[in-house]
């Protein structure tokens, strides 16, 4: 396990190399820059190309990409190219934890609502349950995340005056406590996981249909052995390998889908600090951001490579 686990790191650290060189690439092809934003008239040639040199944008690509990934490596993010000059590194630290909040969160409501769902509508194939399931997975396999996130806003905060309209925390309240995060993530949570929970329901239904046609759960059958014993404990572990590879594959869904929903529910998250830097061509932040992403994702499938040990004792990893 541990020489795995080794290996695996070892194989990230070139997968994260290959993804920062494309992203630096595609920003700087991009056209605009921070400087060019400004479109000041009052602002001289010298004065600009001071600016250029100070933000190192004056030097050759390839020079600015090995500048940039030394300093990385250091913990160095460098400086936003705003008008605040905050150091990068500070403005992640502020809202790496919402965001892995959010999604965490998400994938736990999903796993929740799908694993039962699934099971439910195999063992009772073709029935009324089975028939709401797949309207429920096509429903939200369906409908975007940001605009079922807008629906749930529109009735359940501005409606019905349930649930707060976004952020993480009430501004107002002189303490924040657990309860305020959770009451402040419960709609964005849902709007995030609900499109993985559709589509992991249809994924479990089909893995467990196979799954208790196969001869060891007929002979269980035979034997006289209990209904739910036959499906909890012969067939569920089996039948979840398959869907715990797609979990893995919706790792990165996830991630780009809290992209939107944290700037529909104003969420102080990485994905909003994104949005923010695309707009403000904000390269520092654009960087530091989508790297950010790419290591969350590397460290997401590898947790759900791992869960295969936890279902499957059988398999091993040498």
């Amino acid at each position: 396990m541990h020489q795995y686990l080794f290996r695996r790191l070892l194989q990230g650290v070139p997968v994260i190399l290959i993804v920062s060189l494309v992203v630096f690439i595609i920003i700087n092809m991009a056209p605009g820059d921070p400087i060019a934003r400004l479109e000041d008239p009052s602002i001289s040639r010298e004065d600009l190309e001071q600016r250029y040199a100070a933000m190192g944008l004056d030097d050759p690509l390839m020079v600015r990409y090995a500048s940039w990934l030394g300093d990385f490596v250091r913990g160095d993010f460098g400086y936003s190219m705003d008008s605040s000059r905050q150091p990068v590194a500070n403005l992640i630290r502020v809202r790496i934890m919402p965001t892995i909040y959010l999604t965490l969160g998400a994938m736990i409501l999903s796993f929740i609502i799908s694993i039962p769902i699934g099971i439910l509508s195999a063992t009772k194939q073709y029935s009324v349950f089975d028939y709401a399931a797949t309207l429920f997975a096509f429903f939200g396999v369906s409908i975007p995340s940001f605009f079922f996130g807008l629906i749930l806003l529109y009735v359940f905060a501005l409606q019905l005056d349930l649930m707060p309209t976004g952020g993480f925390q009430d501004p107002t309240a002189a303490t924040t406590t657990v309860w305020t995060h959770l009451h402040h993530a419960i709609l964005p949570v849902i709007a995030l996981g609900y499109a993985r929970a559709a589509s992991l329901t249809r994924y479990m239904r089909s893995s467990m249909l196979e799954v208790i046609k196969e001869d060891y759960v007929r002979t269980a059958r035979a034997k006289g052995v209990k209904e739910r014993v036959v499906v909890y404990k012969h067939a569920l572990r089996n039948a979840l390998i398959p869907v715990i590879t797609i979990l893995g594959l919706q790792v990165p869904l996830l991630f780009s889908g809290a992209v939107i929903i944290e700037e529909v529910f104003s969420w102080p998250g990485i994905g909003r600090l994104s949005i923010r830097a695309v707009w403000q061509r904000n390269y520092t932040v654009m960087m530091a951001t989508t790297v950010i992403f790419a290591i969350l994702v590397f460290f997401g499938n590898l947790i759900a490579d791992m869960f295969y040990v936890i279902v499957d004792p059988r398999i091993k990893y040498d």
